[in-house]
């Protein structure tokens, strides 16, 4: 248990090259445990699975956190911020650029999300590829209905056509979708600003975006 606050400074170039997993800035968050404001860019893993930009393993918080890079893993349970989002987790208004090639269980934001974990408010627009089950957002989800709220992954060349590789808690598509620059403005799509109290662009300081763009962290342009 404990917290850290990157009060929105940077980390760059970070290289990890292991042969042991749990792999991140963080191996691991415990419960009770909180990572917020961190920006972490050009960060480049080779480890065998559990791998995360943020962590290998969240069983906490992590909010307003942004990541690029690259995971290259030979086993699974990998995402751009986190390889396994544990029990009673979340993850909030975190967006990833991070590219993920692994055998199984690789996500564009996390890898594998577990029962009561939840994702509010996050954007992944990295290349996610695979050789068993991968999804541009999530690897494979167990968690409950609705644990993915506003939402969304890129989809395009070189990224699975599905948010979810393996889904058996129950998500439902409602919850997240495929986000372009539309989605964020037309009334008729789930991400739909005025629609969704989470993407308040003009209240809440978080996020920066115009009707031109899909929306990032202030501090991450």
């Amino acid at each position: 248990m404990g917290s850290f606050d990157g009060q929105g400074y940077t980390i760059a170039d970070v290289t990890v090259d292991t042969t042991a997993s749990y792999n991140g800035i963080f191996a691991t968050i415990g419960a009770g445990g909180l990572v917020e404001n961190l920006f972490v860019k050009n960060i480049n893993i080779s480890g065998p699975s559990v791998n995360g930009g943020i962590c290998g393993s969240n069983d906490g918080i992590i909010r307003n956190c942004y990541t690029t890079g690259s995971i290259t893993a030979t086993s699974s349970k990998n995402g751009g911020i986190a390889g396994v989002q544990g029990a009673g987790s979340r993850i909030v208004n975190c967006y990833s650029e991070v590219d993920i090639d692994g055998q199984n269980l690789g996500g564009g934001l996390v890898g594998e999300m577990l029962t009561t974990a939840a994702i509010r408010n996050c954007l992944a627009t990295g290349d996610v590829t695979g050789t068993i089950v991968y999804g541009g957002f999530v690897g494979r989800s167990v968690a409950n209905v609705d644990s993915i709220f506003n939402s969304g992954w890129v989809n395009h060349a070189g990224n699975p056509a599905v948010a979810l590789g393996e889904d058996t808690g129950g998500d439902q598509a409602i919850t997240y979708e495929e986000a372009t620059v539309n989605a964020f403005w037309a009334a008729t799509h789930n991400l739909y600003d005025t629609g969704s109290p989470v993407w308040d662009f003009d209240t809440v300081p978080i996020w920066y975006a115009d009707n031109d763009s899909l929306p990032s962290l202030l501090g991450q342009q």
